[in-house]
């Protein structure tokens, strides 16, 4: 091989290990704030996408009214009125309150990743 493509080859192999080493292994343990209607949800996970997505799920089981609204019916019933539990985790006991949570989450996203203002990540 020539010096000059042995030394491009070496540069290369570098390279993709630093990528490699910066995207695979340990994930960064990120923070996030979306702020949707002036209100805001805050999550946290293994790098941005995901703490992005907690964050959503948080304002929606805080924030949604379509979740606030379902949430609301079940408080009503006498299995919801001897729950104790945060809003968010009694939604999972609320008929298609996992669904209705997914659904929001998925506008939510859909409305913070294009639009830098409305997500503030901190990644460590």
């Amino acid at each position: 091989m020539h010096p000059v493509t042995r030394t491009a080859f070496a540069a290369c192999v570098l390279l993709a290990t630093a990528l490699l080493a910066c995207k695979g292994g340990s994930k960064q343990k990120c923070a996030t704030t979306v702020t949707l209607d002036g209100k805001p949800g805050q999550g946290t996970g293994d790098g941005r996408d995901e703490s992005m997505a907690s964050a959503c799920l948080d304002w929606c089981a805080q924030h949604d009214p379509v979740v606030d609204q379902a949430h609301s019916a079940w408080k009503a019933t006498p299995a919801g009125q001897a729950s104790k539990q945060s809003k968010f985790s009694e939604m999972w006991n609320v008929p298609n309150g996992s669904q209705l949570l997914q659904e929001c989450k998925a506008r939510c996203l859909g409305k913070v990743k294009p639009d830098p203002a409305a997500a503030r990540v901190n990644c460590t």
